[in-house]
């Protein structure tokens, strides 16, 4: 099965919004709160939940159109076992 140009694009874009909150995410990690502290900071807690929440909802987009690319609601794996 084929995706339409459009699913393209929002593929893309969803893709790259999955990569930029994983890299903000780090950053807030590492740069911000401090690798010694894996508790919740209360400072810079809320942002970081944000962004992982985008992140998670670019991440699920990317898969399901690349489910949908790779026909895999036709076949149970890739493979077409």
């Amino acid at each position: 099965m084929w995706i339409t140009s459009a699913e393209a694009r929002l593929g893309k874009t969803m893709a790259v919004v999955a990569s930029i909150g994983t890299v903000v995410t780090f950053g807030i990690w590492v740069g911000l709160i401090g690798i010694q502290n894996s508790n919740y900071d209360p400072t810079w807690g809320a942002l970081m939940n944000i962004v992982s929440f985008l992140q998670s909802f670019g991440f699920a987009f990317t898969v399901a159109l690349s489910m949908k690319l790779f026909g895999a609601d036709a076949k149970p794996n890739f493979w077409g076992g």
